[in-house]
């Protein structure tokens, strides 16, 4: 698992990579345009994530989670 801290909410993206299947959907809903792959991983910009949740409710295995503090 990788967690992504957002500084000013303290909310998290937390990816489990070992669910990812590397659909890309992730990367096609991020209005931010923070999520990329990268060796066939998710990787998310923490500093450019909005934390907007689009890309938690279209990944399909579930790989993507935002935990709100």
């Amino acid at each position: 698992m990788c967690p992504y801290l957002n500084k000013f909410t303290g909310s998290i993206i937390e990816v489990k990579h070992d669910l990812c299947c590397g659909c890309g959907l992730c990367t096609m809903v991020c209005t931010a345009k923070a999520i990329w792959f990268l060796w066939g991983h998710v990787q998310i910009n923490k500093k450019e994530c909005n934390l907007c949740g689009k890309c938690v409710k279209i990944c399909p295995k579930k790989a993507i989670n935002l935990i709100i503090n």
